[in-house]
Order: C-alpha cells, then structure tokens, then sequence
C-alpha cells in the first residue's frame, strides 16, 4: 500500500500538493496549499476534481516510483485537479525524474 507525495504547477508559478496512490496507480486530484496541509490530510478521506469548468494547463509531478511528470488540467478555484487522470492515461506523456521546478530538488528535506 504505497502513497506518494505529488506538486502541481500553474502557469502563475504557484504549487500546491497532491497525493499519488500507488497502490491503485491513480492521482488523487485533491489540492493542498502547503506541503504541511498535504502531510495533515495523508490518506485521508478526500476527493476533490474540477466541477466548475474554469481548469487550466499545468505541470503534474508525482515522486513515485523514480518520479515523472504529466501535462493535465487544475483548478484553483475546486482545489482539484479535473478527472479522469491516471496512470495508464498519463503514460504516453510522461517525462522521467523530478522536474527543476519542484520544491523539493530546490529545498531537500
């Protein structure tokens, strides 16, 4: 029952958090404001994806297994990311290895 830790980049810049299942290889389309606010909800019973139709383009990086990242589509305003992202739709656009714009590679734990 593995989890991992994810971040999602809007165009603005701004990151926000998610939670990556590898167990059922599916992202958890919740958004955290903080990395902290993430670690508070960890496997907990949530599920927020975009309902209002106003997502926009980001980056999606999850450090799962080696870590890659995804073109998808988020909302601040729902705190979700929309639907239907997972890892079998996610594969074809994958890029390996954690992204120059984590803010994790910029401050390691």
């Amino acid at each position: 029952m593995s989890h991992a830790s994810g971040q999602v980049k809007f165009k603005d810049g701004e990151v926000m958090f998610f939670e990556y299942n590898g167990t059922s290889d599916v992202y958890i389309p919740t958004l955290f404001r903080t990395a902290e606010e993430l670690n508070d909800n960890w496997r907990g019973d949530h599920w927020k994806e975009c309902v209002c139709g106003k997502a926009e383009d980001v980056l999606v990086y999850t450090s799962y297994g080696g870590g890659w990242t995804v073109p998808w589509r988020a909302c601040k305003s729902c705190m979700g990311m929309t639907p239907g992202l997972d890892y079998d739709d996610s594969y074809d656009t994958r890029v390996n290895g954690e992204p120059d714009w984590s803010v994790w590679k910029k401050n390691p734990a």
